[in-house]
């Protein structure tokens, strides 16, 4: 049952800016590797894809704004919630998928730039039922809980890894409601 207990910050509307970049949420991600030390230029040189000095500004300013860090008495800034989610409406379901659609190109992207000892991309095709179907998509519901519950044990992070499940028809599909 605890690790069904994951705690997520719903995204509101006025939070959707978090989606515009795809190094928004890597320098969210950087800022726990760093200690919190607000430092665009020690941040820009741990991206990749690399991102400049002022981009690394805006994401700072962004994630401020928005409530996804708040700055702690040594200066330093913290993560207000580690994980988030977004309830669906139909502007935050078209910012999401633009956001998707962003990762999903750099994890297709990462098969050139890195090699597989520090990455893990993989594809499997089944021809599955209704039955099926629906188990296979509730593991992939339960696999992003247990994740999201291992990075809470992360006690120094050393690195920032996005992952992209993607579970889609290959052929036609009768939709049935």
């Amino acid at each position: 049952m605890a690790m069904r207990d994951v705690h997520r910050m719903d995204l509101g509307e006025r939070q959707l800016d978090y989606f515009r970049d795809w190094w928004i949420a890597a320098v969210r991600g950087v800022l726990e590797m760093v200690e919190g030390r607000p430092n665009p230029a020690e941040i820009s040189r741990q991206l990749e894809p690399t991102v400049t000095e002022e981009q690394v500004e805006s994401a700072l300013r962004i994630l401020r704004e928005l409530g996804l860090v708040k700055k702690g008495a040594s200066g330093r800034l913290l993560v207000a919630e580690p994980h988030l989610s977004v309830s669906p409406s139909e502007e935050k379901v078209r910012v999401v998928r633009q956001y998707q659609r962003l990762s999903l190109g750099l994890a297709a992207e990462s098969l050139d730039r890195f090699p597989p000892v520090v990455r893990d991309v993989t594809t499997l095709t089944m021809a599955v039922d209704q039955k099926v179907f629906l188990q296979v998509r509730g593991m992939l519901q339960e696999c992003r809980r247990l994740i999201q519950k291992s990075c809470e044990d992360a006690k120094k992070p050393d690195r920032v890894m996005q992952l992209v499940m993607g579970y889609f028809p290959l052929t036609k599909v009768e939709v049935k409601p």
